[in-house]
């Protein structure tokens, strides 16, 4: 099974550690600026904003990779920001 490790860095106008995280996604101001990942313990990859979505990402994501990060619940709230704002593919939350 291929598996992918995933962190976000990001912005808003929001205090995540005062507002909670659903809050802080929720705002228009919220916008991701990095995203390092690196595929089966491979070379960390860098998708920076204003780029298009990772290829290899969801490449590796269609052949049914597991997905995993640090803080897992955060990152998950990312992906969906990326999908709904700017068109990303949805990762199957089982992944």
């Amino acid at each position: 099974m291929i598996t992918i490790s995933a962190d976000f860095e990001c912005r808003s106008d929001v205090n995540l550690k005062s507002s909670g995280a659903y809050l802080y996604m929720q705002s228009a101001f919220t916008e991701m600026l990095i995203l390092c990942f690196s595929i089966d313990g491979g070379t960390v990859q860098t998708w920076v904003r204003g780029e298009p979505a990772p290829k290899d990402f969801f490449d590796a994501v269609a052949q049914g990779a597991q997905v995993s990060a640090h803080n897992c619940a955060f990152e998950t709230l990312c992906f969906d920001l990326m999908s709904d704002r700017h068109g990303w593919p949805k990762i199957p939350y089982e992944q």
